[in-house]
């Protein structure tokens, strides 16, 4: 999948496992806050079905599975991981690499991006705090009022930046992310962080890399005048 002729204009990134290195922490999280349930999801299944779902679906499908979900109370359990997750973050949250350089260059073509994401937004802006990157325009899938792989987020976003999707390029990792960005009509470049390259070519990746080390703004975008 070869990079096409520069002819985009703004970039949009999912957040886990596109831009931070965050899905282990966010499987941690969420395994440790439903050990009392005698739930643990596998990193495969998480990687497989979960990764980029959202908090409120990965809750709900996993205690539905075990038939518990109409006697738990979700929220509550979103709240302590949220705590959890922050306290790992603190410690442990890294870029994807080859991200900051790449980042760095899209500002000095002076091509707009923002993150779009189905995180919560406290964990999202914990993310790109610790990333330096809270200025960011971002929107989640909360706000877009669908979560993926519906393409509502990415349509908002694309809203946001004042641009056409076929003028912009999605980052993503996930099946689920890939699949919002090709609905939305976005050009979608897909990162092997969490998803074997088949399945995220399956799902209509229009390319895929392994992260951000190889690849530059100017392959993609072209400079604003």
């Amino acid at each position: 999948m070869a990079p096409p002729k520069p002819r985009f204009s703004a970039a949009i990134f999912d957040l886990d496992g596109t831009i931070t290195e965050s899905s282990s922490l966010h499987l941690q999280s969420f395994n440790e806050v439903l050990q009392q349930y005698g739930i643990q999801i596998p990193r495969e299944t998480w990687f497989r079905i979960y990764e980029g779902t959202g908090a409120k679906h990965i809750f709900a499908d996993a205690l539905a599975k075990k038939g518990l979900l109409n006697s738990v109370n979700v929220e509550e359990l979103r709240a302590k991981r949220r705590l959890l997750f922050k306290e790992l973050a603190m410690r442990q949250l890294l870029p994807v690499k080859g991200f900051g350089q790449f980042y760095d260059g899209l500002r000095e073509l002076k091509v707009p991006s923002i993150i779009a994401t189905n995180a919560e937004e406290s964990t999202l802006l914990l993310s790109l705090q610790i990333l330096k990157l809270q200025d960011e325009p971002r929107v989640n899938s909360e706000e877009a009022g669908h979560a993926k792989p519906d393409p509502a987020v990415y349509l908002l976003a694309c809203k946001r930046l004042g641009k056409k999707p076929a003028e912009c390029v999605v980052f993503e990792d996930s099946v689920s992310g890939v699949l919002a960005a090709k609905r939305a009509g976005c050009y979608c470049v897909a990162l092997l962080t969490t998803t074997p390259r088949e399945e995220l070519a399956e799902a209509g990746a229009d390319m895929v890399i392994e992260d951000f080390s190889k690849l530059t703004p100017g392959m993609l975008f072209v400079m604003k005048r």
